[in-house]
């Protein structure tokens, strides 16, 4: 896909992605994010969604998953579980073994049967995007900003776009789900969109699950001056965080 073409589709992408975004805050009920956690049996959310994920269990992703997307679910440390959730499929997804791309295609390919079979499952329709979106890194690759080849930036860009085009044409049912406004921020970081936007897209998937703490490790992620912040950003989105969360001292810090 050639760079016009490709920026013209992430124009319309975003002018959609504004426009349903507009229409779920209109609709969204404010939460306030939980006091200090209640006791919750530990779990190995992580050891079981890695596990689950690499087997292409869905029916047992959706019931682990369903268990840990609530406010309140924390380990006895204090780690919230959908976070250990998000990370292991995300890593999962994203580990190339010895295929490379070969691997990086199966992964795509069952996610969007995933997302076929299960259409009102909002679940399915975030690992679609976060399939996308690591299949994008994969072929870009970890380096320099001026080591990737135009051809490479395009397809990166191309998948990068596909994850919010997944997400925004799934509206009504994946951004009922924190999860999805997670990725949403993930794609449009690597699209160069504003922190104004990306702040607006945490704030939205805050109501969705106000101890979606993820949410907040992005804002403050994208407040790295590796992204166009500043060590003050960085600290100002630290200090709104805690004070979100006053209930539980100087964890959220």
């Amino acid at each position: 896909m050639g760079t016009e073409l490709t920026d013209t589709i992430g124009s319309a992408l975003r002018q959609w992605a504004a426009l349903a975004l507009t229409a779920l805050a209109v609709g969204a009920q404010a939460q306030s994010p939980s006091t200090a956690p209640p006791p919750y049996a530990p779990l190995d959310v992580a050891g079981q969604a890695g596990r689950l994920a690499w087997w292409g269990d869905l029916d047992g992703l959706e019931r682990l998953y369903t268990e840990v997307n609530q406010p309140g679910r924390y380990t006895t440390q204090g780690n919230v579980l959908l976070q250990d959730f998000r990370r292991r499929t995300d890593d999962v997804f994203s580990t190339p073994k010895d295929t490379g791309s070969a691997f990086m295609a199966e992964i795509d390919a069952m996610t969007l049967a995933w997302a076929e079979q299960r259409p009102m499952l909002p679940m399915v329709h975030w690992l679609r995007a976060q399939a996308l979106i690591n299949r994008g890194w994969e072929v870009r690759g970890s380096g320099l900003a001026k080591e990737v080849p135009q051809r490479a930036w395009a397809e990166f860009r191309s998948h990068l776009d596909g994850a919010v085009q997944h997400l925004v044409c799934t509206v009504a049912v994946s951004l009922l789900d924190s999860s999805a406004y997670r990725e949403l921020i993930i794609a449009e970081r690597g699209l160069d969109w504003d922190q104004r936007r990306i702040e607006q897209l945490a704030a939205a998937g805050l109501q969705r699950n106000p101890d979606d703490l993820g949410l907040w490790h992005q804002l403050v992620t994208g407040s790295l001056p590796k992204w166009g912040g500043s060590a003050a950003l960085v600290d100002r989105t630290i200090l709104r965080a805690a004070g979100q969360y006053r209930d539980r001292g100087d964890e959220i810090y």
